[in-house]
């Protein structure tokens, strides 16, 4: 009988260097088709923990190395920024574990107070959504974006990311996510026809491949420019800065109450389940008195003509 060598890795062999490793990982990501956004995350929370503590060798990488850098940076990020951090670093290392890279590291979140994000009003939306006088077509886009958000849902870079051929007049349809999945949103007429009009007035010559809404200069927008124009129109125009992510929360809070089908609001807002929705979900005293609208008993024949005391 023969026996086949077996060739045991050991760690020392591959004793690389986090941005070897990191390297290595986005590779993994690219193969298994994760979003570009996705991949540029792990790029940015090692890039900043190089930054911070240097591109050391996995036999350097120990739990005293981890609690300098959460250290590190709290007086510098916030506490969920931070969790986002160590949750990417953490992925790799235990990828570098499974590939017998490096021993078993125990990462630990840091323990986080839940904020309540915010949403915007009814009055703040109707505010924003409203044309303002001698309006610049940087203001106008901002305006058209957040009808189109508050609407649909779409993210910010989704939004930004679409061609003259993802419009119809009934629906948006979107494979710039997160997780690349074809979404069709569906769209109000009143968002479609300012959709139409604005396309009639600058894009008619645009081609179907073509970016939908382009800056001044016909430019695709950038992602942070755009977001930084958006927070100083909300500012004018209601006062204070608001994010685009915002607009997300409120059409999913807005169609939760309006009692929309969480499984068809899910196929709508890309995400995998309805569990997300408790994170984005904000209600307040009225929303809950108003359940009483949602009366379960209310098709029962029910006869309540003959009432009679009851013995204890």
């Amino acid at each position: 009988m023969v026996r086949k060598r077996i060739v045991k890795k050991t760690i020392e062999q591959f004793d690389m260097k986090i941005s070897e490793l990191l390297e290595e990982y986005i590779t993994e990501l690219q193969v298994n088709q994760c979003s570009i956004h996705t991949i540029k995350t792990y790029e940015t929370a090692f890039k900043r923990f190089i930054c911070d503590e240097g591109d050391l060798r996995l036999s350097e990488i120990n739990t005293k190395v981890i609690n300098h850098f959460k250290n590190n940076l709290k007086d510098k990020v916030s506490p969920r920024t931070i969790n986002t951090y160590i949750s990417h670093l953490r992925a790799v290392f235990n990828y570098a574990y499974k590939q017998e890279y490096m021993d078993k590291l125990e990462i630990k979140l840091i323990k986080v107070q839940q904020k309540v994000k915010y949403v915007p009003t009814d009055e703040e939306i109707e505010i924003l959504l409203s044309e303002g006088r001698k309006e610049t077509y940087s203001n106008y886009v901002c305006r058209l974006a957040c009808m189109v958000m508050c609407t649909t849902g779409i993210r910010c870079l989704e939004f930004l990311s679409l061609n003259i051929g993802n419009f119809t007049k009934e629906y948006i349809s979107t494979n710039h996510t997160k997780n690349r999945m074809l979404r069709y949103l569906p769209i109000p007429n009143l968002v479609s026809k300012e959709i139409r009009s604005y396309i009639k007035n600058y894009r008619k010559d645009a081609k179907q491949d073509d970016p939908l809404f382009v800056s001044v200069y016909l430019r695709r927008y950038t992602d942070k420019g755009f977001r930084k124009s958006f927070r100083d129109f909300a500012k004018k125009k209601i006062g204070h800065e608001i994010g685009t992510h915002c607009l997300r929360r409120y059409f999913i809070t807005k169609s939760l109450n309006n009692n929309a089908n969480p499984i068809l609001l899910a196929k709508i807002t890309g995400h995998h389940d309805t569990r997300m929705f408790n994170y984005y979900y904000k209600c307040n005293i009225n929303d809950l008195i108003r359940m009483d609208s949602i009366n379960t008993i209310a098709d029962l024949n029910i006869d309540n003509s003959h009432k009679k005391m009851l013995r204890r």
